[in-house]
């Protein structure tokens, strides 16, 4: 598998690592809100919502929104697609936003959607299983470095706000974006999926954590060469 490399987990710095912390120490307040329903749905709300219509129904998506872009386009495309919808305030300041239990009828217009969006998360979550090993396993996980210049990438049409999104608010120093894929094994075959080619066609710095059955846990998506 010439297109990956073992590698050692990122160190993230500590003094980065306890301003975060502290940070999210910080007395928040909740709020909550009901938004009406929309009849479509983006390629970047059937990237975060994929786990709640493919996996389990209680899973909670938890976006950041740290600029007024951010929010708005959360608030617009992809919040609507709930029934439990909080915002988080920090400082004054609208931190992320948690968002629980999907409408039934926007788990319907996910299931009806024909965008190409639809076959890219369907290649992520290819079980039904989407329990998180990470959470129970005491099982040694091994880190793999995507080379992606060795594999084909792809570009899908209608994401380039998505893409966006993900650079402005999960690529910065000391942060991470991570998928929980289902269904996945190392092995070569791995190089033609097509949500990798995808994600690495874009993200700087994507790694695959597998623990010692060869099975995928988690996806890492971070920026270490601060091309996003």
């Amino acid at each position: 598998m010439d297109w990956l490399s073992k590698v050692e987990p990122i160190k993230f710095d500590p003094e980065e690592i306890m301003r975060i912390q502290e940070m999210q120490l910080k007395p928040f307040r909740i709020e909550r809100i009901e938004l009406a329903s929309i009849d479509k749905i983006s390629e970047l709300a059937i990237l975060f919502v994929a786990g709640c219509v493919l996996g389990s129904e209680s899973t909670m998506v938890s976006l950041p929104t740290r600029n007024d872009c951010s929010r708005t386009k959360i608030l617009e495309e992809v919040a609507p697609h709930f029934r439990d919808i909080k915002l988080v305030w920090r400082d004054n300041q609208l931190d992320n936003i948690n968002m629980q239990h999907m409408k039934e009828e926007s788990k319907q217009l996910f299931l009806n959607s024909d965008v190409e969006m639809i076959e890219i998360v369907r290649d992520l979550y290819r079980t039904v299983d989407l329990t998180n090993p990470m959470h129970s396993s005491h099982r040694p996980i091994q880190h793999y470095h995507i080379d992606a210049a060795a594999i084909e990438t792809l570009q899908v049409n209608h994401t380039e706000s998505m893409k966006e999104y993900i650079c402005r608010e999960f690529m910065h120093e000391n942060e991470e974006l991570v998928f929980l894929p289902s269904g996945w094994f190392l092995s070569d075959a791995l190089k033609e999926s097509i949500f990798l080619r995808f994600i690495a066609g874009f993200v700087p710095t994507v790694h695959l954590l597998a623990d010692q059955d060869n099975k995928v846990i988690a996806i890492e998506c971070k920026n270490l060469t601060n091309r996003c």
